[in-house]
């Protein structure tokens, strides 16, 4: 259940952030920077609220997230864009503050999927598990209580493999009496 919730938590961290709407926007070869200051702002709002959570603290600090999303990196990137004419991609590739922006959200979105696949191979394999040991502890086929000739019980559980037909079962039951 552990591993569910945290792939719950990876999803959630990775739309939050808006990680891949920025990097297919950014993959773009005219840029809108209108459009891109709302994702970089949308994106602030989901790392606040994602950081907050403490659940995911120990995700963010091994991404370094810090310098990122601090307040002079954060105000840098802004004032760039609000304040460039050209919109095209390498020209707005070529600002530093910009391209390591770019590059946080291309390695987060790589560590997610990568978590992601790991959480859920794994899940799948204990599912796999689980399903194999529930067929394996399965309740006995039909079970027989069967008399002998001196009163006592005998409970047989055929085998899928053996057919136990009568004459056979009766041979037993004789050898059984006669001790």
């Amino acid at each position: 259940m552990e591993k569910i919730e945290a792939i719950k938590r990876v999803k959630s961290i990775g739309s939050s952030l808006k990680s891949a709407e920025i990097i297919d926007y950014l993959n773009q070869w005219q840029i809108d920077k209108v459009h891109l200051l709302k994702l970089i702002v949308e994106s602030k709002i989901g790392f606040d609220q994602a950081v907050a959570d403490k659940r995911n603290e120990s995700f963010f600090k091994e991404l370094e997230e810090s310098k990122v999303y601090s307040l002079n990196y954060y105000s840098d990137l802004i004032m760039f864009i609000s304040n460039i004419g050209d919109t095209s991609r390498n020209t707005l590739q070529s600002n530093n503050t910009l391209h390591n922006f770019y590059l946080f959200h291309k390695i987060l979105a790589k560590t997610c999927k990568l978590i992601l696949n790991l959480l859920q191979d794994t899940v799948e394999a204990e599912q796999d598990v689980e399903q194999k040991i529930e067929k394996m502890v399965e309740k006995p086929r039909e079970e027989r209580v069967m008399e002998t000739k001196k009163g006592g019980k005998l409970l047989q559980i055929p085998k899928e493999e053996e057919e136990v037909d009568d004459a056979n079962l009766g041979k037993f039951l004789k050898s059984l009496a006669s001790y």
